[in-house]
């Protein structure tokens, strides 16, 4: 027998053809077990790959959208300054209730708000 067989005799105490077949039984079941082990892990990885990649997808829509939401929010609160800046340039009694209706548009006033 080769050496690593001969190792594999010594361990085992195996010197007879049926216990070579025994243990290449043993060894070929050993092999499908570990086949079978890898093949899951496989399946495993390739799910937790495709779980990043969605993550990753998502994390950048978010991103985006968080963009364009600062974006507008930027648009929106300069339009908000130009109309008010506008409203300054009219006679004070038509400043006031121009100032007073564009602010109240975008910030309406609640009960919850007075309660701050």
């Amino acid at each position: 027998p080769s050496p690593p067989l001969r190792r594999l005799e010594a361990n085992l105490g195996c010197k007879s053809l049926e216990s070579h077949l025994c243990l290449l039984r043993h060894l070929g079941s050993e092999i499908k077990i570990l086949t079978d082990k890898l093949k899951e892990a496989e399946t495993r990885a390739e799910f937790v790959e495709r779980s990043v990649a969605k993550q990753e997808k998502t994390t950048d829509d978010l991103e985006e959208s968080l963009y364009r939401q600062l974006k507008q929010n930027h648009l929106l609160s300069n339009k908000l300054k130009l109309t008010i800046h506008r409203g300054l340039a009219f006679p004070k009694s038509l400043s006031c209730i121009i100032t007073t209706l564009t602010v109240s548009q975008f910030f309406p006033v609640t009960s919850k708000l007075s309660t701050y």
